[in-house]
């Protein structure tokens, strides 16, 4: 992948009509870190939904037992809820998740660095750093918008 500079990012985030990658990042990360499930979802690929979907269907098969398991790793869904399951919600348990032994990444200290656009313009990687650990967040353009295709862990 080769690297443009953030400027060259900036126009052509202007060009496609959204936010610049790194801003999507931000925006992303604030959704995680306060919890919100539906706005963290609304900045997720089609990729990333499709498979959270998968795994969002695979336990509305049996909700008991899927509710049951949930718990035990500290997210809490009753049966009727698993039945009717959205990704936004499903996202929100996970990010309320109260075991910290299966929880989410803690991004409440990250700090955002160096954004690199494929020269193709529909894929990117924000590198951010958290813990003193770089880590990488990959982004594409679908319409134009910048969507989080792979969270790291």
């Amino acid at each position: 992948m080769k690297k443009f500079t953030l400027a060259t990012a900036f126009i052509l985030a202007v060009a496609c009509g959204g936010a610049a990658p790194d801003k999507v990042v931000s925006e992303f990360i604030t959704a995680w870190n306060f919890g919100e499930g539906s706005n963290v979802v609304n900045l997720m690929s089609t990729k990333a939904l499709a498979d959270m979907n998968g795994t969002i269907n695979m336990l509305k098969l049996a909700p008991e037992e899927a509710s049951s398991q949930l718990a035990s790793r500290g997210i809490m869904f009753t049966p009727v809820e698993v039945e009717f399951l959205t990704p936004g919600e499903f996202m929100g348990g996970m990010l309320r998740n109260v075991n910290p032994s299966y929880a989410l990444p803690d991004f409440s200290n990250a700090e955002i660095g160096e954004t690199a656009i494929a020269e193709d313009g529909n894929t990117a990687v924000v590198n951010i750093t958290v813990d003193g650990e770089t880590r990488e967040i990959r982004l594409v353009s679908e319409g134009g918008t910048w969507k989080i295709d792979e969270i790291p862990e």
